[in-house]
């Protein structure tokens, strides 16, 4: 074989007609080869065929996952990859995936893991053995409490994927040629004391983390929440607005209702020794005086505030496994539609639902599972699936689903580094009558006539290239793929996304590493879009 390419056909193809044990022998020689070489890299000769690799097998019951992730050494790309073994020592799964654009080692270590639980998830794995090579990674996964730093959102779905388990661990194991304890500011949190760490070694943490970005209903200002406090930015042009900051705050989350109404999710101590932290929300209003910006304060009837949205005086919050509506006044009951008249299940995926989004009228529900590579929208009023989006043929992370205000476009980010904007089919559906938008101090108070979006040329309605074999072949092959795409450089922190209701061919994109973008498509020819405003550190201003 002359090249790389070569190599991995054949070995594409071998995979293809293995059986089970020829697959875990292949997988644990290269493995073994990997760890060889690394050690012959480092000057250390492998004299011992057993020297290669010992991997210890878990407890009865439990099932082992060893994972890895390394960033080329030009820092432009990254891969992972995972083997899943019983008690037996046995081969249960593995995986690989590539991260294009990460650039921190520890990103990669973080992808790699999260990427080997979903496939724990697949396969039904319910006692957990989480072992990583990369001593950083550890303490942030068993740290109790959110994690703040600019890795934190991916720590976070760890963390959420483990708590669904029967049990798990997680823990440190050094491996041949792979003890690399350079570490990244930027990554890094803060660990608690009892962390087991090597003399010398220090976890810093990120100055000023986001840990939640939240536009208003109209795409035209933002909030950026970091744990002692928040900021609301206008979009267009791009200023800063109404911040707090104190750090006696311990923000989670935030909504932004208009410009200078919001709501922050916030933890504090409880007053009684030993018990959990109370979680409140905090109802801000950048119109009145300072000391009387904050308007209310009610606790969370859920315990930790999972997420909520705003409407109007009212204000969904979801718990674990319950939601409730307050209506500016008191709590209603839980809200279980479940079965109950005039609700709707979906069957949207066959994994697990990673992200949705409702249309601005109420008539569209967009899902993603979580393997990433499709987006479907339903409709409402019966759960009918109406169109398929199919974001690529790799497995991704969905960052954030947005509708346009009119519902023509819908846009999609991901960990793949690429926004992508969709045409959605004008189905003729009964629109149900908007709500009046407030008008209270917002700067769309008066009235507004948005212009028409112009219907894109059927001739770039990209759709799969097999859609001529639609009705012979599963829908796989019809699915529509992105009008337009905007790729990030260099980005693997989340991205949150918005159309501008004044500006409908125009989309926002924040980044949780602070980078402002604002992109303007062609509704007409599509294609790669260009930003027409970028700021790379949007909090200096």
């Amino acid at each position: 074989m002359d090249n790389h390419g070569e190599l991995s056909r054949w070995l594409l193809e071998w995979f293809s007609t293995a059986d089970g044990d020829e697959r875990e022998a292949m997988i644990q020689a290269i493995y073994g080869l990997w760890l060889a070489r690394n050690s012959a890299r480092d000057g250390k000769r492998i004299d011992q065929p057993h020297e290669i690799m010992e991997l210890e097998a878990p407890e009865d019951g439990w099932v082992k996952i060893n994972s890895d992730g390394a960033v080329h050494k030009g820092g432009s790309k990254a891969g992972g990859g995972a083997v899943l073994r019983d008690h037996n020592g046995a081969f249960l799964a593995g995986v690989c995936h590539h991260f294009p654009h990460i650039v921190e080692p520890e990103a990669a270590e973080i992808l790699a893991c999260k990427r080997a639980l979903h496939v724990a998830e697949e396969i039904n794995v319910q006692n957990v053995h989480l072992e990583l090579d990369c001593l950083p990674v550890v303490p942030m996964i068993n740290q109790k409490g959110i994690n703040y730093s600019g890795a934190g959102p991916w720590i976070q779905e760890i963390k959420q994927m483990l708590a669904l388990k029967n049990d798990y661990k997680v823990t440190w194991v050094k491996r041949t040629a792979l003890m690399d304890l350079s570490l990244s500011p930027s990554v890094m949190a803060s660990t608690s004391s009892t962390s087991e760490l090597p003399d010398g070694v220090v976890l810093v943490p990120a100055p000023d983390p986001l840990v939640h970005v939240a536009f208003n209903q109209h795409g035209t200002h933002f909030v950026a929440a970091m744990a002692t406090g928040f900021h609301v930015f206008s979009c267009h042009p791009l200023e800063s607005g109404m911040h707090r900051r104190s750090s006696e705050l311990k923000v989670t989350s935030a909504q932004l209702l208009t410009r200078s109404q919001l709501a922050v999710a916030t933890r504090r101590p409880s007053a009684v020794s030993g018990a959990v932290d109370d979680h409140v929300i905090d109802f801000w209003d950048g119109m009145c005086k300072p000391k009387d910006a904050r308007t209310n304060t009610v606790r969370s009837p859920c315990g930790a505030v999972g997420g909520f949205r705003l409407r109007g005086d009212q204000i969904l919050v979801a718990g674990e496994g319950t939601a409730t509506l307050f209506d500016g006044v008191h709590w209603e009951k839980e809200v279980r539609r479940r079965g109950r008249a005039g609700s709707v299940s979906v069957c949207a995926h066959g994994s697990g639902v990673a992200c949705l989004a409702l249309s601005r009228d109420g008539r569209l529900l967009a899902t993603a599972g979580t393997r990433g590579t499709l987006v479907r929208i339903f409709s409402t009023a019966d759960g009918t699936k109406l169109q398929e989006l199919r974001r690529g043929t790799e497995g991704a992370d969905i960052h954030c689903i947005a509708f346009s205000h009119d519902s023509k476009w819908l846009a999609v980010s991901s960990d793949k580094a690429t926004v992508h904007v969709f045409s959605i089919n004008d189905f003729n559906l009964t629109s149900s009558t908007l709500e009046e938008d407030h008008a209270s101090n917002d700067i769309l108070a008066a009235p507004l006539v948005l212009p028409s979006s112009p219907a894109p040329a059927t001739t770039n309605q990209s759709s799969s290239r097999m859609s001529f074999l639609k009705g012979y072949l599963p829908t796989y092959f019809s699915s529509k793929w992105s009008f337009a795409q905007f790729r990030i450089p260099n980005a693997w922190t989340k991205c949150s996304v918005a159309f501008d209701r004044r500006h409908p061919n125009t989309i926002t994109i924040v980044c949780m590493d602070k980078r402002f973008y604002r992109c303007e498509f062609d509704p007409v020819k599509g294609g790669d879009m260009v930003p027409g405003v970028y700021h790379e550190n949007f909090m200096d201003l």
